[in-house]
């Protein structure tokens, strides 16, 4: 699998950050608890990490980690991820928001709305906090958000709940390997699966790259039963990282190997 990150350039991503923004404030202002997750979280948590490309020896960073031609350049996302509290919660949302603002619920699945913005067409995809499923035999879901997630804050007046970065790392390994065993299935749109497979992987390392508490990783993947999920995003990563294409992240090969 190639590098797929023109499915992600700005010209396309950027009608759905603008939604989430205006999402967001109308949570606020309808003071609703909601938790966003997916590639608009990983985006905000490490926004503030980017940095210019640079040369080995010359850079204006740390010289003993990045010979780094590209730099980090956080990635937008297509989707909006977001996880209410309540069944009540989520359908006032689509009805006062969702509906007055064009989304239709016409997404790749049955749950997922999309509202079109010219030729975009930007994907909302509410959950709930109680739902859960099953990876390669292991119960997922999103109650750990409860205990641990962060508040991020998006444009001027607007702001939003997320995991924190070690919780969103773990889900984003879920995806992963969630989305690797489907691609093996049949009857899957396997472009579209590609391109997400890819991009989980991109977040990974993001997460991971721009700052990790590696203790907190560790205990929250054992005591989320997660740990059996990251061992196997590890993997996956591993064997398909040259064909990936990644070239921004200088602890690649140091998480991937085990040593967080």
């Amino acid at each position: 699998m190639a590098t797929r990150i023109v499915d992600y350039d700005p010209s396309i991503t950027e009608p759905s950050r603008l939604e989430l923004v205006s999402i967001a404030r109308w949570l606020k202002d309808n003071s609703k608890t909601v938790y966003l997750v997916g590639g608009w979280a990983v985006y905000y948590h490490t926004k503030a990490s980017e940095r210019p490309p640079g040369k080995f020896g010359e850079a204006i960073f740390d010289k003993s980690k990045f010979d780094d031609p590209l730099g980090f350049a956080a990635l937008g996302s297509k989707d909006i991820d977001l996880i209410f509290e309540t069944k009540a919660a989520k359908e006032e949302f689509e009805e006062k928001y969702c509906r007055q603002n064009g989304y239709r619920k016409s997404g790749p699945t049955p749950k997922e709305l999309v509202k079109h913005i010219g030729k975009i067409g930007v994907i909302l995809d509410p959950d709930l906090l109680s739902n859960f499923w099953n990876v390669r035999k292991t119960k997922v879901g999103w109650k750990d958000l409860v205990g641990h997630h962060a508040k991020l804050e998006l444009d001027d007046d607007a702001s939003i709940l997320a995991p924190t970065k070690e919780l969103l790392l773990l889900y984003k390994c879920i995806a992963l390997v969630e989305r690797t065993d489907d691609r093996g299935k049949p009857n899957q749109n396997v472009v579209r699966l590609d391109s997400k497979i890819w991009k989980d992987a991109n977040d990974i390392l993001a997460l991971h790259d721009t700052g990790i508490n590696a203790e907190a990783l560790e205990s929250l993947a054992k005591d989320a039963g997660f740990a059996g999920i990251l061992a196997a995003a590890k993997q996956i990563i591993s064997e398909n990282y040259e064909n990936y294409g990644f070239r921004q992240y200088a602890f690649a090969k140091k998480f991937l190997e085990g040593k967080n």
